[in-house]
């Protein structure tokens, strides 16, 4: 299972917790308004051939804090079973 958290506001953050108790967790952020995007704080950048870089996220246990200003794409294998 994989969702998206969006976080607008540039002052608040949320938690969320994963269904599983784990998760892999893609975090980008950047300013709302600008051209670049970080992730997992550094610069999002096509490789030369102009496709994007291999993701590996961080894996994390237990809820997930998701900062201001930011979309946080968050993957539970484990919560998949539950789907049917």
């Amino acid at each position: 299972m994989t969702w998206a958290v969006v976080i607008t506001s540039e002052a608040a953050t949320r938690t969320v917790a994963t269904p599983s108790g784990s998760a892999r967790v893609f975090v980008l952020t950047g300013e709302l308004d600008g051209t670049t995007a970080l992730l997992g704080g550094a610069p999002l950048q096509t490789v030369a051939d102009g496709t994007v870089p291999t993701l590996t996220g961080e894996e994390v246990d237990g809820a997930v804090e998701v900062p201001p200003a930011s979309v946080v794409f968050v993957v539970d294998d484990a919560a998949c079973n539950a789907c049917g």
